[in-house]
């Protein structure tokens, strides 16, 4: 019997290191722990593990969390700048590796050597942010980044240069004895002077099932493609729709190839996944798409699961596909039917219960806006208290701040994204300013334009601007990738925002420290207005005071007065219906004889300090998209969603009524917050059970119209420019206006009932054709304009109602 020879040291570490690359995905640590137990000598093992960890992790593409929270990076060698140092282009970061440990132990800022040139970073950014959205579709756990790897010093076109998407997902499940990677990378080379896209890509899948027996997959897939060479946005969605074809196409072959497999394949049935089930790839890519069925009837292991089962082999074995090479058609973005289809496709789904909520939301500002003066229980509240009107306002910064949430989910360029951001607000102050300003007077005037000194600067679209730039901000400076392997706790998002939550304290505390800290002296006034009666009269208000929350005597009127001039603050406060001021409050009447003198002065409801209180409200609704984006259950969402609305509700009520902190709209005090804030929270998760759990979204589709058009609803309705519009249009008189003509061909009567009372009604007669004639009143109107628009506010109430008896008195 020969003698047995004792391996070299060299011989044991060049085995180890074998044992180490060929580890299954996310089981090297498993292996490496063995290996350090079976060769007992720590030498050879730290030889062994320093050659064979940077080697594994580079090619199996593993992603690891950089510190602080500040991003994911990929370890590949596409983006590896020196030893252990590894590039992440989407956050312009370098983060150094210890590859055995597989962490990342500190991070710095790219330099400008190290990233590519803008005309590149262009391309770049514009790629990875489709493939961001395919992978977030089609790879429940995947990651993806897009290197340059030839001319990245590229300044303009007219040179080539060359860009590598690299897509990695794994789904690690050894408490069920399987592990499986999905790897794909493509080489995309930009040739200028034949302005051609060509594309390499090899794909490659890594399964492991070890559960009595031991199977290995590992398939490999070559192809090659080519598209037109167009600009960032189209040559992205090109690519994008090329990786997306083959890789589908890929996954579909192995399907077949596995259901085309015979029953000898398999040596032992039952010591693979149980049976030999067979599988739905498609829906096995997509594992949301399952039904209850295969639910049941099959092992939940994910998109890699059909990989378990295809061969039981007691060594590795291994597939090659044959590697095919055509021309996919070219894809041209901006005429081709190809490319807008695949747009539409590729557009982030909307969330119907938020456009239902902006809907209702927009709906209710114009019955407000329409009836507040008639109706004071759903107008302004004069001061203290909050009445249906003050809801409108901080529901639109809820909504604001989920929208903030789910559109910036993914951020492939903070550059781009922050460049998106100030664009939009820019366009909400030019419509704010435009709209309540002053440039518009009332259509019955037929009339516009605007006194520089008199123009009115704040305003509510103004109010959202703000909120959104300073919030939309926070959120991209502060935007990190998630880790969603996590599984969320209680406080889970709260813990992942802090920074969020910091921001929250700081304003509150910039706020409160302002308002109860800022002196208010005695000030004057003169009326600008000239068609009031004291116009050119000089008011004295006598304050001295400070940290006092009355309408005269407040901070918040006072840095207004102090930052934009009086001249541009609102002049028809909701004060001026207050008790002190008339004797018809809660309606609108004429100012008292004894009336104080700051009844007479302007008022910012929209100001500069309560705006900053505004953020708030924002801020919250930020918080609540978090929870919609990370809490993947929907009963785990409504429970969060419900125990902080209540809690805010009862928090702001307690405020107000243990004399603490009053509910005031214009001041936007803390209670105010947190009880609108818990008020929008418990309406939308309303309106999240109802169209989003019990699928009842048919009730609300008019509202989701709204909401999804939002802004053209608010110009055209709650600002009067239809009105306008309607009533632009007169003959030979501008009192005989189309609504005129039209009201002597109308099928309605009217039926001028004055009531005896000290605000006379006019109550209208309609002929509806289900419910016959039902009455209804209303204040009269002053012109029938109102008139008309009023009865259209009747016939969409009553043909939504299935009986009604309304009498009028």
């Amino acid at each position: 019997m020969a003698e047995e020879v004792e391996l070299s040291d060299k011989q044991k570490k060049d085995i180890a290191k074998w044992f180490l690359l060929n580890s299954p995905a996310g089981e090297i640590q498993y292996v490496a722990k063995d290996l350090k137990s079976v060769l007992d000598d720590d030498q050879v093992y730290n030889e062994a593990a320093s050659e064979g960890f940077p080697l594994y992790n580079k090619s199996h593409m593993i992603c690891l969390p950089m510190p602080r929270r500040s991003g994911d990076v990929l370890v590949t060698s596409y983006g590896e700048l020196e030893e252990s140092k590894y590039l992440d282009p989407r956050t312009a970061q370098v983060a150094t590796v210890d590859h055995v440990k597989q962490v990342c132990t500190e991070v710095r800022p790219a330099t400008d050597e190290e990233l590519p040139s803008p005309y590149i970073e262009e391309f770049r950014c514009a790629l990875d942010a489709e493939i961001l959205k395919y992978v977030d579709e089609d790879y429940p756990k995947g990651v993806c980044s897009v290197y340059c790897t030839k001319g990245k010093d590229v300044e303009e076109p007219g040179s080539d240069f060359e860009l590598v998407v690299v897509i990695s997902a794994s789904r690690l499940s050894p408490q069920n004895f399987c592990n499986g990677s999905w790897r794909s990378i493509w080489n995309i080379e930009f040739k200028d002077d034949a302005q051609v896209l060509e594309l390499k890509g090899k794909l490659q899948v890594g399964a492991h099932y070890f559960e009595e027996g031991n199977v290995q997959l590992d398939a490999k897939h070559e192809c090659h493609d080519s598209t037109m060479f167009q600009s960032p946005d189209d040559s992205a969605i090109s690519i994008a729709t090329i990786i997306r074809h083959h890789e589908t196409e890929y996954l579909a072959s192995l399907q077949a190839s596995y259901s085309n497999l015979p029953d000898n394949t398999f040596k032992r049935k039952n010591s693979v996944a149980g049976n030999r089930t067979r599988v739905s790839w498609v829906k096995a890519r997509y594992p949301n798409r399952r039904t209850t069925t295969e639910i049941n009837d099959v092992l939940n292991l994910s998109f890699v699961q059909p990989f378990f089962s295809l061969f039981h082999l007691n060594n590795m074995a291994e597939i090659k596909a044959e590697t095919t090479h055509h021309h996919y058609p070219l894809i041209i973005a901006d005429s081709g039917n190809i490319s807008d289809q695949q747009k539409k496709q590729q557009k982030p789904k909307r969330v119907a219960s938020l456009d239902i909520f902006r809907g209702l939301t927009v709906a209710l500002m114009i019955l407000v806006d329409d009836a507040g003066g008639d109706w004071p229980v759903i107008g302004h509240a004069p001061w203290n208290g909050c009445n249906v009107a003050d809801f409108v306002m901080p529901f639109f910064l809820f909504i604001v701040g989920i929208s903030i949430s789910l559109s910036l989910k993914r951020i492939s360029s903070r550059l781009e994204a922050v460049k998106k951001v100030v664009f939009r607000t820019l366009k909400l102050l030019f419509w704010g300013i435009l709209l309540q300003g002053g440039f518009s007077h009332a259509p019955d005037k037929l009339t516009y334009g605007v006194d520089v000194k008199m123009i009115r600067l704040c305003g509510i679209l103004q109010r959202i601007a703000f909120a959104y730039l300073v919030v939309a901000l926070v959120e991209i400076l502060t935007k990190h990738a998630k880790d969603e392997d996590q599984s969320p706790g209680q406080f889970y998002v709260f813990k992942l925002y802090y920074r969020h939550w910091l921001v929250f304290a700081c304003v509150l505390i910039v706020y409160m420290s302002l308002l109860y800290g800022t002196y208010v002296p005695d000030w004057q006034f003169t009326i600008r207005i000239k068609d009031s009666a004291d116009y050119g009269k000089v008011f004295t208000v006598t304050c001295g005071v400070r940290g006092k929350l009355d309408p005269p005597c407040n901070a918040v009127g006072y840095i207004d007065r102090e930052v934009l001039g009086i001249n541009h603050m609102y002049h028809f406060p909701a004060w001026k219906r207050s008790k002190a001021c008339t004797q018809d409050s809660p309606y609108e009447g004429p100012l008292r004889n004894d009336a104080p003198s700051w009844c007479h002065a302007p008022f910012e409801p929209e100001g500069i300090l309560s705006s900053i209180s505004a953020i708030l409200s924002t801020i919250i609704g930020v918080h609540f998209g978090h929870v919609l984006i990370h809490l993947k259950g929907h009963l785990a969402r409504l429970k969060h969603w419900a125990m902080m609305g209540l809690a805010l509700l009862i928090f702001g009520l307690t405020l107000h009524l243990a004399h603490a902190i009053p509910l005031n709209k214009q001041l936007y005090t803390f209670s105010y917050v947190c009880l609108t804030s818990g008020a929008a929270a418990l309406v939308f998760s309303a309106i999240y059970a109802l169209v989003d759990i019990w699928d009842l979204k048919y009730m609300f589709l008019p509202l989701e119209w709204i909401g999804m058009n939002a802004m053209l609803v608010y110009v055209l309705a709650a600002e009067g420019i239809f009105a306008g519009f309607i009533n632009g249009w007169y003959y030979d008189d501008p009192h005989n206006t189309l609504v005129c003509i039209l009201d002597s061909k109308a099928r309605f009567y009217q039926s001028l009932a004055f009531t005896t009372s000290r605000h006379p009604t006019l109550c209208y007669l309609r002929r509806d054709p289900v419910l016959g004639y039902c009455n209804w009143h209303f204040a009269p109107p002053s012109d029938l304009l109102e008139a008309l628009m009023a009865l259209l506010h009747v016939y969409v109430y009553v043909s939504t109602t299935v009986s009604l008896d309304v009498n009028c008195p």
